[in-house]
């Protein structure tokens, strides 16, 4: 009888004993694949069934690679700094690293009982000072080459809390903890210039084999642009407002000129009759935050007074404040151009403010309609007409001659508005003739074709009007192009084959009333009319820049990264704050790692310079304090910590010491240190390297290990983190390739993911739905193999999937059911298979199908496969050597149970290191093949051929079956077809 508890258990304690050892000897020059999961923050909420997936998925990896000779690191450990430990701490009076080890301690015993391969002889936590001693020196480098600095820039403020919050932690502008008023102020705050990575981080997604959506993410938040930077001038100041577009081809549909509520040229450009309404607006931008202000349908806004001078009209352009432009993005302000950006569109519409098309539809036509040659092209205007009833929500649809269908419309006659000729096609094409009301809805696109019935060219300048009947009343309709009108509703419209191209888009913009944000034909854009938007582009620019308006520009939606956090849990900065001084005494071995451009700060009236510690004072430890609350706006706990705060430092040597010791000599002067600390992505950015030399004191890593380990092979972890971590993570890595550390310019091969798992009914786990699952009370109730089976069994692994209690019920009778058939074949309970063919053809075919899927990641097909094979054979001895194989691929999914299987079948070693399983390709032809028999199309009988059989003993063998006899008696069947699908197809009638 299968007992999960006292077999895992059993191995779980053979395995802590040695019986099996999952660490490495790095310098061997094996095959090596370094396999790596998202170390987990240990919260005291202890492991999820989410966490379980990824591990177990990624131990199914580490465990076949190593069968199949591999040297494989599958490490583990812990990201462990961050608010969520310290608001724990602070809520239940103890220290952070308490809470840490508590935690880790927790984690670490769930996790033994899950039978997960990790190499525990190199696990790392990210607040041990002997790990986080080399995130300082990392900073430190950083801080050499210019890339750590310090700028005044937007944060998120509670005053209830007393704190400052990171984005994450506000929703809708309240803190996330406890529901508290948030705003944003300006604060000093360390910055990474992750900016100057930006290109590389764009272009070098090339190289490496992560998924598609995954890229699309990544592009997306650099956000890589191609456009132009130009200048409007203010209107009676000196002061030019600078803009960035990607389409300076619309420059001519310039109605009006945006700035985000925290423009630094505000307070010089208002006037004065606006400064209140100004100011109130800045004061309810505060509590926004920029995803809201992007996502809000409501356009908000406030104007200026002021006025920009148009570079090439010289028009006059309203300065507006709206708060969905963002002062982090590009310059802080747009020119808006509401014919061509729905943004915008929706904010003129809001304030009645012009818009202005300069920007035309151009379709090409396709079919027999697309253009047979650019030469002899009939230019002329024409009006379409959309047609609405007068009761119901239709549209008056027509046929042409050739068979597409569209809307009325025609050429303008000399002498007609495009309204009139609106009005009469209307007439003249429908009869419709008791107008209600008529509108311009695009005043100018062009269609380029070729017309069949006139045999010509045609370049079509077209306006789109819509007209709303009055009533019914019509006249007659002679016309020779008009088959046949009909009424359609929108969806009709929408669905139909036969739409004409140009007027399916004309009939998509009038539904959803935005504006053309394609290229086309600039009209309305003076000298540079007619062009085309690429070229019209190239020929503004060329003017712009010939009268030094403006340049050519690169822009990123990438932001500098703010590094710093006015908190407790957190690596200390390696910096002191020095007066300028002291700062000009500084000399010798520390002088190289001073920036070329000094970080200085401003306190009550006094510059200080930040300058480096010594490399040989690192780690730089968090002193103990007497309260993890934070002090106020800009100060953090540590703060408190006065003997640590106040040192005396070696302006030669970097070295640091407290002021309660005596000052050694001259070269000591007095020195503050940082008081802020690093985010938990300082720790999280690098620690893939830490794991391949996790105890080396003298070095990140040794060379030529991580030479030998980069990159990683296989990186796991959820769509949550595939911007900003990996994001941050490359561009550490990058710079430790740019300084000599790592040698490959990427950290990951290849990054995938896992998709979530939700609570019963399909919702997203929550404690307080009440909805979760503990993993630990299935691995009581089921065991840990079930477990795992059913997670790899759920569905694919990319995608989301509800529990059900019910499939890992089910997966555990499935284990039930092996270990009950490797027992009966060891006592002879089984009945002797004797097809030795057909089972090594099934055999075979699982062995390719097991080692297959689970290079691409479908474990519950792999688990499927195995279900399917032990139905086959679960009453037959199909012989040990076929029973080690099954157990072998049964293995990386059920650790516990195969070890047990592979103990009863004789073996003395562990299986997790025996060979893994190769399938003959000889061995993939099946001996027999069933083939279905229908009779004049209904399925009648199933016969068993032989694989060398031809097509008229196939004939023969069915015409012997019993029930085709029966059925034919002494009707001559007319026809008799064996098809690709292994069917015979007889036909009597």
């Amino acid at each position: 009888m299968y007992n999960h508890r006292i077999i895992e258990q059993k191995w779980v304690q053979k395995w802590s004993e040695g019986f099996v050892d999952y660490t490495i000897n790095p310098q061997t020059s094996e095959d090596k694949k370094y396999i790596l999961v998202e170390f987990p923050f240990p919260s005291g909420a202890g492991l999820h069934v989410g966490h379980i997936r990824s591990y177990v998925a990624q131990d199914i990896k580490a465990r076949i690679y190593r069968m199949q000779g591999n040297q494989v690191l599958y490490p583990i450990g812990w990201d462990a700094f961050g608010l969520p430990t310290e608001n724990y701490a602070i809520k239940n009076n103890i220290s952070p690293a308490v809470a840490t080890a508590d935690n880790i301690k927790n984690f670490k015993k769930q996790l033994a009982v899950l039978g997960l391969s990790f190499d525990w002889s190199r696990e790392i936590n990210t607040t041990d000072p002997k790990y986080y001693k080399w995130t300082q020196w990392i900073w430190l480098q950083m801080f050499k080459s210019g890339l750590a600095y310090q700028d005044t820039t937007q944060v998120w403020w509670c005053e209830e809390l007393k704190t400052v919050l990171a984005n994450e932690e506000v929703i809708d502008g309240k803190s996330e903890r406890g529901g508290h008023p948030c705003i944003r102020v300006p604060l000093r705050q360390w910055m990474l210039a992750i900016t100057k990575y930006a290109d590389r981080l764009d272009r070098d997604l090339e190289k490496v084999d992560y998924l598609p959506i995954i890229k699309t993410q990544q592009r997306n938040w650099i956000g890589r642009s191609e456009g132009f930077e130009l200048k409007f001038q203010v209107q009676d100041i000196d002061q030019n407002i600078e803009i960035f577009t990607t389409r300076i081809d619309t420059i001519f549909g310039v109605t009006f000129l945006v700035l985000a509520p925290e423009h630094p040229l505000l307070d010089k450009i208002v006037k004065a009759e606006y400064k209140n309404q100004v100011k109130e607006y800045q004061e309810q931008t505060k509590s926004k935050s920029d995803l809201d202000r992007q996502q809000s349908k409501d356009k908000t806004g406030v104007f200026t007074g002021a006025y920009a001078i148009h570079p090439l009209t010289e028009e006059l352009i309203p300065i507006w404040i709206a708060d969905y432009v963002l002062a982090s993005y590009g310059t802080g302000a747009i020119m808006a151009v509401p014919a061509h950006d729905e943004r915008d569109q929706e904010f003129a519409k809001e304030f009645g403010l012009s818009i202005k098309q300069v920007v035309a539809q151009y379709t090409t036509l396709t079919g027999q309609d697309a253009p047979k040659s650019d030469e002899n092209i009939v230019e002329f205007d024409a009006a379409t007409v959309i047609i609405k009833h007068w009761v119901e929500e239709l549209y008056y649809v027509v046929q042409f001659s050739n068979k597409a269908q569209g809307f009325v419309g025609g050429h303008v006659e000399l002498g007609e508005t495009t309204e009139q000729t609106a009005i009469r096609e209307t007439a003249e094409e429908s009869g419709y003739i008791d107008i209600k009301n008529i509108e311009q809805l695009i005043a100018h696109a062009y269609g380029r074709g070729y017309k069949p019935r006139k045999s010509r060219e045609e370049l079509c300048h077209d306006s789109l009007y819509l007209i709303h009947l009055k009533s019914g009343e019509r006249v007659d309709v002679n016309d020779h192009e008009i088959k046949n009108g009909d009424w359609l509703s929108a969806e009709e419209i929408v669905r139909s084959q036969l739409f004409s191209d140009g007027h399916r888009l004309f009939f998509e913009y009038y539904l959803n009333q935005k504006p053309f944000t394609g290229y086309g034909k600039l009209v309305n854009s003076g000298e540079f009319d007619g062009l085309f938007s690429e070229e019209a582009k190239k020929s503004i620019i060329t003017i712009l820049e010939e009268q030094n308006i403006g340049h050519r520009k690169v822009q990123y939606k990438l932001r500098d990264w703010v590094f710093s956090r006015q908190r407790y849990w957190g690596e200390p900065f390696p910096i002191v704050w020095i007066i300028e001084e002291h700062y000009k005494k500084i000399s010798g071995e520390i002088a190289r790692f001073l920036p070329s451009q000094a970080v200085t700060r401003e306190i009550e009236g006094v510059l200080q310079y930040a300058v480096p510690i010594a490399v040989s004072d690192l780690p730089l430890e968090l002193p103990e304090v007497d309260s993890y609350v934070p002090q106020g706006l800009g100060e953090s706990p540590l703060a408190q910590a006065t003997d640590w705060l106040e040192v005396w430092y070696n302006v030669q040597t970097g070295q640091a010491i407290s002021r309660q010791n005596h000052k050694p000599d001259s070269n000591w002067v007095e020195a503050l240190r940082e008081t802020d600390t690093m985010p938990n992505w300082a720790g999280s950015s690098w620690y893939y390297l830490r794991y391949i030399d996790p105890n080396n004191d003298e070095k990140l890593a040794d060379p030529e290990l991580l030479k030998n380990w980069l990159p990683v092979y296989l990186y796991n972890g959820g769509m949550e983190h595939v911007t900003l971590h990996l994001l941050y993570s490359r561009f550490w890595h990058k710079f430790l390739y740019d300084i000599g550390v790592v040698h490959t310019i990427e950290p990951y091969q290849t990054r995938i993911k896992h998709g979530m798992i939700l609570a019963e009914g399909g919702v997203k786990m929550s404690k307080s739905k009440g909805n979760t699952v503990d993993p630990i009370e299935m691995v009581e109730s089921f065991g840990a193999d079930s477990l795992r089976v059913y997670e790899m069994f759920m569905g694919p692994y990319d995608e989301a999937i509800a529990w059900d209690t019910k499939g890992l019920i089910g997966c555990s009778r499935f284990l039930k059911r092996i270990y009950q058939w490797v027992n009966d074949m060891k006592e002879q309970k089984l009945q002797p298979n004797n097809d030795k063919a057909n089972l090594d053809y099934e055999t075979h075919s699982l062995i390719k199908k097991i080692t297959q899927d689970i290079d691409n990641q479908k474990y519950n097909t792999c688990v499927s496969s195995l279900m399917e094979y032990l139905n086959l054979y679960n009453t037959q001895d199909i012989g040990i050597d076929n029973i080690k194989i099954y157990i072998k691929l049964l293995a990386p999914f059920a650790p516990h149970l195969t070890e047990e299987l592979w103990e009863i079948v004789g073996e003395k070693n562990t299986v997790h290191k025996s060979i893994w399983p190769i399938y003959d390709d000889t061995k993939l032809v099946q001996s027999q093949l069933d083939y279905q028999i229908h009779i004049n199309g209904k399925m009648r009988d199933i016969i068993t051929v032989s694989n060398a059989s031809n097509e008229e003993e196939i004939q023969i063998q069915a015409l012997n079956s019993d029930k085709v006899k029966h059925i034919l008696s002494d009707n001559i069947p007319k026809k008799i077809i064996i098809n690709q699908d292994k069917q015979i197809v007889i036909i009597i009638v």
